[in-house]
């Protein structure tokens, strides 16, 4: 979470979930069937930790009134949509534990879309964490439910490890992007990659011009591909000493000038060793993201996930979806196509693993009337291109919000080495790319989803990403 308020001061709160005391480094040896499901994939839960610090720090509203609202809407029900139907169905019945079933799958029927649903279990939880705060899930019969759910699916996570955990208060990472700052959240996110694809861009002295020339697509795509293999570098600063170091060099102006210097306008390069070091790079599908601006110019940009549109797929007595958050570190011996394993990123004890998610602010070095941004994306590998891409279409570009978010988008994540166009993207340009040696995929359907809060003069705005059916944006 990214929070800058009206009086330009500025935080990040980490929620990450952290590995286990009983962790070890080697624990998926042999296990690898376990890495993304089951108890085992259970690292220690943040979120309620992390919304409780905030709430204590920026709050203003009663916690109680605060979950009310919720709290109801499990307990008298709501409509099934089409994407917690689809989310359903994409696992089937035959994946699902007994206790899941129980919940979305009674007399082993999944639910459709527009059925009614209620949980009542997850209501009574959360009535107790309304009356009692976080510490209701943190400690007491909650936690040995989480710890119970998670032992009977060979997890390792014990009450203790609920009882310890704590959310981290941190100064945000920034940089500048012509006359503004750019401010987001930093390692073990990909917060510091971000920031390496804008400094990169910088240097070319973009403007709206330029949104229609195949070189600037070049060039952006090979900024993805540094950015990327950077991003697969990094760790949790707090157990891994030397991320820190690296992640001031990723951000460096310095080394965007040097990278700049390594792009080719008319060729891509076939060896992803030109890139710099990559290991294998992780997936999270199960993240969500919102983005806040107030009236007087507060402003928030959260993301959370579970790893999984389900988590672990483990659900405890008490209504509550455990994170399968454990797979999002390294294994060592566990090498893929997409590199070896990266040795920042192993499992420690108090561990964050490395995360995608990088939710961010821009606002205006010096003109209070400039653009402000609150966005973030909920992609997976995909997330940096999508939040960088939204970034320049506004900032480089000057183009308006809802084509900026809407707008057909590139990637290229390196390995595999492929420059994946939605579709609609302009064919010219990629007829270009594609004869300068990028692999070009055409007509990839929706890459990314970004949510994105705009405020310019007196007027906020905002765009909910229609590649997501569920997506939305209210002005009140």
């Amino acid at each position: 979470m990214v929070v800058r308020l009206a009086d330009k001061s500025a935080s990040v709160i980490d929620f990450r979930e952290t590995a286990p005391s009983a962790a070890t480094t080697d624990m998926f040896h042999n296990k690898l069937s376990q890495v993304n499901v089951d108890g085992l994939a259970v690292a220690v839960p943040g979120m309620l930790r992390g919304l409780e610090l905030a709430h204590k720090k920026y709050g203003k509203l009663p916690w109680t009134v605060l979950l009310s609202p919720v709290i109801d809407l499990a307990r008298e029900g709501f409509a099934v949509t089409d994407e917690l139907a689809d989310a359903l169905s994409s696992i089937g019945i035959d994946s699902m534990s007994g206790d899941f079933k129980k919940v979305f799958a009674p007399n082993d029927r999944l639910f459709t879309a527009g059925q009614k649903m209620t949980r009542p279990d997850l209501a009574d939880t959360l009535q107790q964490i309304a009356e009692n705060g976080a510490d209701a899930f943190y400690t007491g019969p909650i936690a040995e439910s989480v710890v119970t759910a998670a032992h009977n699916t060979g997890g390792v996570i014990t009450a203790q490890d609920l009882a310890d955990y704590q959310a981290l208060h941190k100064p945000t990472l920034n940089t500048t992007y012509k006359s503004s700052y750019i401010l987001t959240t930093p390692a073990p996110s990909g917060g510091p990659s971000l920031l390496s694809i804008l400094n990169i861009m910088e240097g070319y002295n973009l403007t709206e011009k330029d949104s229609t020339k195949a070189v600037t697509y070049q060039r952006l795509v090979e900024a993805f591909k540094f950015a990327y293999a950077q991003h697969t570098t990094l760790g949790d600063p707090d157990k891994a000493p030397n991320v820190t170091g690296i992640v001031n060099r990723i951000i460096s102006k310095e080394e965007a000038k040097k990278l700049r210097g390594k792009i080719d306008d008319t060729q891509a390069f076939t060896s992803p060793d030109h890139y710099g070091p990559f290991y294998t790079l992780g997936d999270d599908k199960g993240a969500g993201h919102v983005s806040v601006i107030g009236p007087e110019l507060d402003m928030v940009s959260i993301s959370s996930s579970l790893h999984d549109l389900f988590g672990s797929g483990v659900i405890t007595s008490t209504g509550v979806i455990l994170n399968g958050h454990m797979a999002d570190f390294s294994i060592p011996g566990q090498a893929s196509q997409t590199g070896a394993p990266n040795p920042e990123n192993y499992i420690v004890p108090g561990k964050r693993p490395l995360s995608w998610l990088s939710p961010t602010i821009v606002v205006p070095i010096a003109n209070p009337c400039g653009k402000h941004l609150s966005l973030g994306a909920s992609s997976g590998t995909t997330t940096l291109s999508g939040i960088a891409q939204v970034v320049l279409n506004i900032l480089a570009f000057g183009k308006e919000l809802e084509i900026s978010v809407e707008g057909p988008r590139l990637h290229n994540q390196l390995q595999p080495d492929e420059t994946r166009a939605e579709a609609g993207f302009d064919a010219a340009i990629l007829t270009q790319l594609a004869a300068w040696k990028q692999n070009v995929v055409r007509d990839q359907e929706g890459l990314n989803v970004v949510q994105t809060a705009y405020r310019v003069k007196d007027a906020i705005t905002g765009q909910a990403d229609t590649r997501e059916k569920g997506s939305k944006a209210s002005v009140f």
